[in-house]
């Protein structure tokens, strides 16, 4: 604070620890990174006068928030959307999901879900601080799974179906595939989704 009524303060020196520097009186300031942080902060008088440093510790708090991975269900059957997060605040979260349609509370960390068609949500949390983040899940309805055969091949390598390998819709693990000849030996299996012959 000033002790005068006959000189100004003509320049503030802000310096932020980071690297960044302002000159403004009310500078604003966003940190790449959170945590502790000290600011220093000298001022200029119009008479040439440099007031001592001020040096000031503040932490930067930081929030980050993750939701269930995108997911295939069934139709009408509930799921409950868990969230997880990490801060270094001590206020409290608050959590917004949208769009609301199928939730049971758009304002809790773990809403249950009940949809009938595919739908995306988005969890918005914030922190008393003013800290905010989000996380999306897409959710799939599950319509039915199933494998498809080719009915032939042409193994010639002109690079077109040169390969004979089934095509799984949502089916993400499969127990064999097993090719017989005509006499009912066994000429391939594989137990990887993708895998041919």
């Amino acid at each position: 604070s000033q002790l005068d009524n006959t000189t100004f303060i003509t320049q503030w020196n802000w310096n932020f620890g980071d690297g960044s520097n302002s000159v403004l009186q009310n500078p604003v300031h966003t940190f790449s990174a959170a945590g502790s942080k000290t600011v220093k902060l000298t001022a200029i008088a119009s008479n040439g006068c440099s007031s001592p440093e001020i040096t000031k510790s503040i932490n930067i708090a930081y929030l980050n928030v993750m939701t269930i991975n995108d997911t295939t269900i069934l139709p009408n059957t509930a799921i409950r959307l868990k969230t997880a997060w990490q801060s270094n605040t001590t206020g409290s979260i608050n959590f917004n999901w949208t769009p609301v349609t199928g939730l049971s509370d758009p304002t809790v960390s773990g809403p249950m879900a009940s949809i009938q068609n595919d739908m995306t949500y988005i969890v918005r949390a914030a922190t008393s601080e003013g800290c905010v983040a989000n996380d999306t899940v897409n959710l799939k309805i599950f319509k039915g799974s199933g494998v498809f055969v080719p009915t032939g091949f042409t193994p010639n390598n002109d690079g077109k179906n040169d390969v004979l390998r089934p095509v799984y819709f949502d089916i993400t693990k499969i127990h064999f595939f097993r090719i017989y000849n005509r006499w009912g030996q066994l000429v391939f299996s594989s137990t990887k989704p993708g895998e041919g012959w």
